[in-house]
């Protein structure tokens, strides 16, 4: 099973209650398909970055949970045919750090990581500058 999230975006005037009945009905798609839910999150109300069906404010929620392919397939299935429902985008769940990269990162010393990558330079000479003061004149 996979990790999974949906971005979800409705009408600002549904009710509360309307509101999490589309969250129910996401629920139910996800638990009949063999998937398991995790948390919604409740971003609130938001103004949006381009009118939907002439709105410009829609209210946000992120709905996570794990489950296959034909899982989340179905929860967006149901959720686009849903009323009130505004936008619908699924996509992977990933970690905020990949397997042992917080603890590379802590080994890095405040001055290794201010003086930046070790080959960084003057140049190497290539065809695109830098290379034995050739080319343009900088001032």
């Amino acid at each position: 099973m996979n990790e999974y999230e949906i971005m979800l975006l409705t009408r600002t005037d549904l009710e509360d209650t309307a509101r999490t009945a589309v969250v129910d009905r996401a629920r139910e798609a996800v638990t009949s398909h063999g998937g398991t839910w995790g948390e919604v999150a409740e971003w609130g109300r938001k103004k949006t970055s381009y009118p939907i069906q002439k709105l410009t404010e829609a209210h946000y929620q992120v709905l996570e949970f794990d489950g296959t392919g034909e899982t989340v397939d179905e929860a967006v299935r149901v959720l686009r045919i849903t009323d009130g429902v505004l936008r619908v985008m699924a996509t992977n769940r990933v970690p905020a750090y990949p397997e042992g990269a917080r603890e590379a990162l802590e080994r890095v010393s405040d001055e290794e990581f201010a003086a930046g990558p070790k080959d960084r330079g003057r140049g190497r000479g290539g065809p695109r500058g830098g290379g034995g003061g050739r080319g343009r004149d900088r001032d």
